[in-house]
């Protein structure tokens, strides 16, 4: 019985159309993503404002953070530890200062971005 390996006489120039749809796919999702995730302080035509904890606090907004932690535990503690250190930090200016109004702060699933400032 003679075993002959399938030949494919298509597949290269499948592998070949499907990079480049991939390539062009991955630059393009580049050049949304960086233009859509932050605003440039040092463009003048860029609108979208720039938020910290001060102008969060005085302008009475809201901040919801969804760190989905189940997926990947390590990013969603490092990102919540942060922004809790940095609350923590305005809670001393305020204390040293002199508190505007009242804040409220509610951390879903503590154990994963518990850190000592907040303590």
């Amino acid at each position: 019985m003679l075993i002959r390996k399938y030949e494919m006489p298509w597949r290269r120039a499948y592998e070949s159309y499907a990079s480049v749809a991939w390539l062009v796919a991955l630059i393009a999702f580049v050049i949304i993503a960086v233009r859509s995730l932050s605003p440039n302080p040092f463009d003048a035509g860029d609108t979208r404002a720039i938020m910290n904890f001060e102008k969060i606090e005085r302008g009475g907004h809201v901040l919801y953070m969804c760190l989905d932690s189940l997926p990947d535990p390590s990013v969603a503690s490092a990102i919540g530890a942060l922004s809790l250190a940095d609350l923590a930090a305005r809670a001393g200016m305020r204390y040293n200062l002199g508190g505007y109004r009242r804040m409220s702060l509610f951390v879903d699933e503590v154990s994963n971005v518990i850190n000592q400032p907040l303590i």
